[in-house]
């Protein structure tokens, strides 16, 4: 009888220091995949604690080889997000499943320093010496969103390009259409201001005609220009005024800070340039108005 006890007992031995082999084995091949990785892993318990890290999920975090074993998974989730993470968590301990990387979850790691950023995980479970565990890996998105990002601020522009486009391919025809209509000049300039106006976006705008002595530049047509700027408005015709500038040179010339830049060497430019920005204006741009090869005019939007 007590042979056999004996036997019992060293056979009850040899199969636990067996299945601490096994176990042994098993972390040790475990740790080696997870090593390997060429991307960044991490691994919990059931209890949402960190058992295994690779280097690479460490250097993505910002923490030292080590240091998040035995630490809660939340450390690496932003704190507005924690409470969705627990709970997506505790879902899937219950129901383990393979979730690939790319599932279109909208996911945010934090780095040690604080730092927030994109990610995408994938996830899956694995049994460690009878213990099941949840692996994650995790690759930094901040490059492939700066990209998206800039890919549809180009997509954007280039719809709004197109409209832009068409907006001043119905215009034109517009005119022409009043040119062929037989509409008064007053009735053309008007319509030049507005339409040009309502194109550009711009507040207010104006053309300006030689006066009868040919000294100063007078506005004949305006939309959302103050009585008060109109009246005290002086543009000589020599000056180097950003109206003469667009004149002289057949080509629109654009003030894009009014608070920073001369209208002019004129002795009116310093008045002119405070009366805009009294009414409220920072920017401007001339265009010149031409008839066959004559300039006769420009027109101001603000």
């Amino acid at each position: 009888m007590q042979n056999q006890k004996t036997s019992e007992s060293t056979t009850d031995i040899a199969a636990q220091k067996s299945r601490t082999l096994d176990t042994s084995i098993d972390e040790m091949l475990f740790r080696l995949m997870v090593e390997s990785a060429p991307i960044a892993i991490v691994a919990i318990n059931d209890s949402g604690k960190t058992v295994y890290t690779n280097e690479k999920l460490d250097e993505l975090f910002g923490y030292d080889y080590g240091e998040l074993i035995g630490r809660d998974l939340e450390l690496l989730v932003p704190q507005t997000l924690r409470h969705i993470h627990r709970q997506h968590q505790s879902d899937y301990i219950q129901q383990p499943h393979v979730r690939p990387m790319g599932s279109g979850m909208d996911l945010r790691g934090v780095r040690k320093d604080g730092v927030e950023f994109p990610i995408e995980a994938g996830l899956s479970f694995v049994r460690v010496g009878g213990e099941m565990l949840v692996m994650s890996s995790v690759t930094d998105m901040t490059r492939r969103k700066h990209i998206e990002e800039i890919l549809e601020r180009r997509v954007e522009e280039r719809t709004q390009e197109i409209d832009q486009r068409r907006r001043i391919a119905d215009s034109m025809r517009d005119i022409l259409a009043r040119l062929n209509a037989n509409y008064s000049l007053q009735d053309m300039l008007e319509y030049i201001v507005a339409q040009t106006g309502e194109l550009l976006s711009a507040e207010a705008g104006a053309v300006f005609l030689l006066d009868d002595g040919k000294v100063y530049y007078n506005a004949v047509v305006s939309r959302g220009l103050s009585s008060q700027y109109l009246a005290r408005i002086r543009i000589p015709l020599h000056g180097e005024s950003v109206l003469h500038q667009a004149m002289a040179q057949r080509y629109p010339a654009y003030v894009s800070d009014l608070r920073n830049a001369s209208l002019g060497n004129d002795q009116f430019a310093a008045e002119r340039r405070a009366q805009l920005l009294a009414n409220g204006y920072h920017a401007l741009i001339a265009v010149p108005l031409e008839a066959g090869s004559e300039v006769y005019g420009g027109l101001m939007l603000y």
